[in-house]
Order: C-alpha cells, then structure tokens, then sequence
C-alpha cells in the first residue's frame, strides 16, 4: 500500500466486513477526530477479513506537535473499532509438565485452538530465553467444548525446554504453578515498521522509537495483535504504546503485544476494561 504522510479521518470509515477484505492502511500519522469512526468489525459483529494499520517513521521527522507523539503515532479521539475473531481462551496454563524434546502440551482448560496456530509457551526459570514459540500440528479435545476438560496440542517442532506444571508447598501452603500457554493468531493488527521497512527490529543501543496511540475518545480493541510500540529515550523517558485518557471507556480484549519497547497499556481514564491480553517480548 501507499505510504500516507498523515491520515486524518473526520467522517466514517468502515472497512467491507466480508472474508475476502484483506485491507492495509500504511501511515506516518493516523488521526480519528471527535466527529471520526475508523471500523473494522464491532463488538456484535466481528470483521471476518484481514485489516492491518502500519505506522511508520523516525524519530527525527516532524511535526513533534502532531497530538504531542511525532510520527508513527495513532491519535483517538472519535471512535476505533478494530474487533476480530476471538478464541475462547486468549491463554491458560499448562495442566503437566511438558519435557525439553517432546512435542506434547496439555492444557489445564479445554481451548478452541486449531491446526497450524502459532502458541507461545512462557519460561518456567528466571531466563525469559526458554519461552518458546511453536506452531500447532493437530489439537485433541477430551470432551465437549465448554465441558472444562484439557485439550492436547501437539506441535510441529519439540520443546527446546522443560515447562513445568504441578503444585508446591511455599510457608506450609500448597501453590499451583504452571507455565502460561497463549495462542498468538488474530487477523487484526497495529504494527510499527522501520519508514522503508516491513517489519520492527529493535535498535540497539540508544533510543527505541515505536509506534504509539493516544485514546482520549472510545476504542473497541478486540482481537488485535499489536507489534513493535512504545517509545524510549535515554536515560529514563518512557512512552507507552496505548494510553486510555478517555472518560467514555475503551475496551481491549484478547489481544497480543509483540516486541513492545515500554509498558504496553497505561490507564488514566475512567471505565476502561482491560483483559485476557497476551504480552509477549516486551521491556
């Protein structure tokens, strides 16, 4: 797609909700203004296509006065609503431990996971190295969906680590303790690219400049994978990749934040709701 200086949207854009829609908006700087609504599916009616805003830009471009994030940013404040499918379960745990070399997990909830998915399966020491990213080859339930009984995943490749699940005994009582196992497919996505690249790659060293959104009006984020936000600046200036200042409430629901440079979510209005998110490579 073209690569848009700057996008303001002031009326309704709506994206064709059909499964052949495979939309990408490529921008420097996306602005929704109070009157504006940018759609992508609703709460009641979930996109079925693919829909992708790719933010681009340095940190030296101007304008530094545009909504007060410089480019690569996303300013709200009218109406995002960017819903896709969801699973059942964003992430659960493991209900055993899975050894380094098997290609077996079993979950400790039953989950609508399916063939070919990408899972992440997180670390079980102190080294965030050993959480593994692995693509599923054929899931087995045992029961009825909604019954609460474990599904097996089997997966292409075999654990290069041990993930443990079971239950120890901390100050004379018995605590459960598992690794975490989430599903990262959604067909939704906000992803920050290099100006004359496709992907984000960290910067070593110095500063990291990521994608970021401010949202002082409404946004529906439900099912959206989001890559590469986040700002950082030498030596302690943090910005974060979603901001909620609205008052009207703002939901963010089953998504994945990849590669996130500062905190993913900071919440400094009122009646947001945010949960069964995944996090995942990030500061």
């Amino acid at each position: 797609p073209p690569l848009l200086v700057k996008l303001e949207i002031k009326g309704t854009l709506i994206a064709w909700n059909r499964r052949s829609t495979d939309v990408v908006l490529h921008a420097m700087y996306l602005h929704i203004t109070t009157e504006g609504r940018l759609m992508a599916g609703s709460p009641g009616d979930p996109f079925l296509g693919r829909f992708a805003i790719h933010l681009s830009g340095e940190d030296t471009l101007p304008p530094k006065s545009f909504c007060g994030l410089g480019s690569k940013s996303l300013c709200v404040d009218g109406l995002l609503s960017l819903v896709g499918p969801t699973p059942n379960r964003a992430w659960t745990r493991l209900n055993q431990t899975a050894d380094a070399n098997s290609s077996t997990l079993t979950t400790e909830e039953q989950v609508d996971w399916k063939d070919g998915d990408a899972i992440v399966v997180a670390s079980s020491t102190y080294d965030e190295a050993h959480a593994e990213t692995l693509s599923v080859s054929s899931v087995t339930n045992f029961g009825w969906l909604g019954s609460g009984a474990p599904t097996q995943l089997l997966t292409q490749t075999p654990l290069a680590f041990r993930h443990f699940a079971g239950t120890e005994t901390h100050a004379g009582r018995q605590v459960k303790m598992a690794s975490e196992v989430a599903v990262l497919n959604r067909s939704i996505e906000i992803i920050g690219v290099d100006l004359f690249a496709t992907d984000f790659n960290f910067k070593p060293g110095g500063n990291a400049f990521g994608w970021r959104a401010r949202i002082k009006g409404e946004a529906w984020l439900i099912g959206v994978r989001m890559v590469g936000g986040g700002l950082f600046r030498s030596p302690k200036i943090y910005t974060p990749t979603l901001h909620l200042q609205g008052t009207k409430g703002s939901v963010v629901r089953s998504c994945t934040f990849e590669k996130m440079i500062a905190q993913p979510i900071r919440i400094n209005g009122e009646r947001s709701v945010v949960d069964a998110n995944v996090i995942l490579n990030s500061v």
